[in-house]
């Protein structure tokens, strides 16, 4: 008897966005432009609402799991751009031999 497989997802590009000091405001503020820098592969997979509420995220909000191999530095509130929107990275980890981000789709 053979046991099912789940299918793997392909990897697809993945871009990131860096942040650049912006020209400065009416108030003084200088908030940041963010400028695509070049694409990554990554595995991107839906999160869903149990998996956020066990990570202690809510579950009202869109968001996926990338996944990076080799592993990349990823940290909170990196901003990518892929499947033609932004999202905001909310949740990191990075191990020896992958690193994943939970992002979510920013308005």
């Amino acid at each position: 008897m053979t046991h099912a497989q789940l299918k793997r997802t392909a990897p697809e590009p993945v871009v990131p966005l860096i942040a650049t000091p912006g020209s400065t405001g009416p108030l003084g503020a200088r908030p940041p432009s963010w400028t695509p820098g070049p694409a990554v592969q990554a595995r991107v997979t839906p999160v869903t609402d149990e998996q956020a509420t066990r990570a202690g995220l809510s579950s009202s909000v869109t968001r996926l799991r990338l996944r990076f191999v080799p592993p990349r530095l990823v940290e909170i509130h990196d901003r990518w751009q892929l499947r033609g929107h932004t999202w905001k990275a909310v949740s990191c980890e990075v191990r020896t031999s992958y690193s994943t981000a939970i992002v979510e789709r920013l308005p």
